[in-house]
């Protein structure tokens, strides 16, 4: 996100939904740089996965990393994974079911159109 003064975030909120209160959890590991557009998807209940976005130096780089931050312990990790990756995207949608991440569509600001 970004904050009141434009500037990109990578912070962690979480709102416990049985007492309405919100926190900042101290996370180990490299989390991921600050960006905007990003899909953020809860996998199996216990993993945080974040894919894509932009941002970087520039404000401008379209990212297709991948980090996984599970709940316990709750250290971000970027997995060594397999086959051809989406292109850095923004703007995209996801969704979780069972041990699978579904990604669909976005921009990769390249094209001037959307990716479907």
């Amino acid at each position: 996100g970004l904050s009141q003064e434009g500037k990109r975030l990578s912070d962690l909120h979480v709102l416990d939904l049985a007492t309405m209160t919100w926190s900042q959890p101290q996370c180990r590991g490299e989390a991921p740089s600050p960006r905007l557009g990003h899909i953020s998807v809860v996998l199996n209940d216990n993993v945080l996965v974040i894919f894509g976005g932009y941002g970087g130096p520039d404000g401008h780089t379209k990212f297709n990393d991948l980090y996984l931050l599970p709940f316990d312990p709750m250290t971000w990790t970027q997995p060594i994974v397999s086959g051809e990756p989406p292109p850095g995207v923004y703007a995209h949608s996801a969704c979780s079911t069972g041990d699978k991440l579904l990604l669909f569509g976005g921009d990769d600001g390249i094209t001037q159109k959307h990716l479907n």
